[in-house]
């Protein structure tokens, strides 16, 4: 319960003391849509409610614990403030030509369906519905009037509660390192302590900078006015220290990655006559020292093997095809015989949201999943070719890299699926609206029927 103590404490006072229409709780009512907004605070809170950790056997055994209920409880009341919004904006409002949104609601439908052969119903039951939950709320949203519009602020919403729990992070590794630092073996990028919170792990708070760094450039360069231009790069300057100082190799990663495509994008000349021959003039006069310090003393051996990921990975691999069409259970397949198999059990995931994805819900469920990624890069891509949206946009680059070495948007809950699934209602919006051409996606005609009835026939 530590957790969540923090981040709601945090997040009340980010509510309270935030200034744009957008975030401060005092324009909920004017907003336009005040109840996905309390929505996704309550559902995000729920994923911040982590229980100890225990074996797969003692989590079957006990699966009803403190946290878990009230997991269940936040998720379940976001989904009662959500619920009349968003029937009521579905009687108003058919949402027509949304293939995106199809495809993540399948993926949804999917991993409900597999609680009826998962080896943990108990486990994936619940993961499911809150993965509906969140797409619910981001299907609210893309059925209002002003749909385009509140997307984005529905974007800048989650950007900004990430915010909050990275700058408090950042904040505390100087104010008040024992709650918010640790030393070991493995020293920081900068320090020999390391930032990590009672929240979130530091590998965990160095994505989360990455993406709020990410968006910050982008809202940087799209701002017209000084003051404007101060409080993006202020807080881009929030996020690059939270990556830092966090030492996480896959958040330095997607740093790089997407502020040198801002950089390309926004200020080409700067990039290529100056920057960028001078960031590889640095890497290849100081690589062995860049080395020693993302290495962080570990061995070539552990930094080979992506410190244990790949033996994660080969377990997952080495039983897919068990039941490769119907997977294990959503949320269930990777701790509870991919994990269990090697001995890990009380790790809760295989580091790698794609494969997560695939050893719960197989190909009936990862393919939809990676349909609509694929159709959201499309429209991210050409968005920022022609500089439309840029600050979503940009988003997709850190989100797919993420999900490749942690769980990201492929698995239960989290503000990466919320963010995946906004930049595809955005795309479905732009392209009704003929802003940004899309391709067509296939989509069955009665996805619901057509899974279960190919599900069981698979399952035998």
């Amino acid at each position: 319960m530590r957790a969540l103590v923090w981040t709601l404490g945090i997040w009340t006072v980010a509510l309270i003391i935030g200034r744009r229409n957008d975030f401060a709780i005092r324009n909920l009512r004017r907003s336009g849509w005040g109840a996905e907004r309390i929505a996704i605070v309550l559902a995000l809170l729920g994923s911040f409610t982590i229980a100890a950790r225990t074996t797969t056997q003692q989590v079957l055994a006990d699966p009803v614990v403190l946290e878990r209920v009230v997991r269940a409880g936040l998720v379940g009341l976001g989904a009662l403030v959500v619920a009349p919004a968003a029937v009521r904006r579905f009687r108003t409002t058919r949402l027509r030509s949304a293939p995106g949104l199809t495809l993540l609601w399948l993926y949804v439908v999917i991993a409900g369906l597999s609680t009826l052969y998962s080896v943990a119903p108990i486990v994936t039951g619940p993961k499911a519905i809150e993965l509906a939950v969140g797409l619910m709320i981001i299907t609210s949203l893309a059925l209002s009037d002003s749909n385009i519009s509140i997307i984005r602020q529905a974007v800048r919403f989650i950007i900004g509660l990430e915010a909050s729990l990275v700058s408090a992070a950042v904040a505390g590794f100087f104010i008040l390192p024992s709650t918010f630092s640790y030393i070991d073996y493995r020293p920081g990028f900068l320090f020999r302590a390391t930032m990590s919170s009672p929240w979130a792990s530091s590998n965990s708070l160095s994505a989360a900078g990455s993406v709020v760094a990410a968006y910050a450039l982008a809202s940087y360069f799209g701002s017209k006015d000084t003051k404007s231009k101060l409080v993006w790069m202020a807080l881009f300057i929030v996020g690059t220290a939270g990556t830092v100082l966090a030492s996480g190799r896959q958040g330095v990663a997607m740093w790089v990655v997407a502020v040198a495509l801002l950089l390309l994008i926004h200020r080409r000349r700067l990039f290529f006559l100056l920057l960028g021959p001078a960031v590889v003039t640095l890497v290849v006069l100081n690589w062995e020292a860049l080395l020693t310090v993302l290495q962080r003393n570990q061995s070539e051996q552990s930094l080979f093997l992506l410190t244990g990921r790949l033996r994660f990975w080969s377990a997952a691999l080495s039983l897919v095809s068990e039941h490769l069409w119907t997977g294990f259970g959503f949320g269930a397949g990777g701790r509870f015989v991919a994990l269990s198999s090697i001995g890990e059990g009380t790790r809760s995931n295989l580091h790698s949201g794609y494969l997560e994805a695939l050893i719960g819900v197989g190909l009936l469920g990862i393919i939809p999943l990676l349909s609509a990624v694929a159709y959201g890069a499309w429209w991210a891509g050409r968005s920022l070719i022609k500089r439309v949206d840029t600050p979503v946009a940009i988003l997709i680059v850190p989100l797919i890299l993420h999900t490749f070495v942690d769980l990201g948007f492929g698995a239960w809950l989290k503000p990466d699926f919320l963010l995946l699934a906004s930049i595809v209602a955005l795309a479905d919006t732009s392209r009704r609206a003929g802003r940004i051409d899309l391709p067509e996606l296939p989509v069955p005609a009665n996805p619901a029927v057509a899974t279960h009835r190919q599900g069981a026939e698979n399952h035998g």
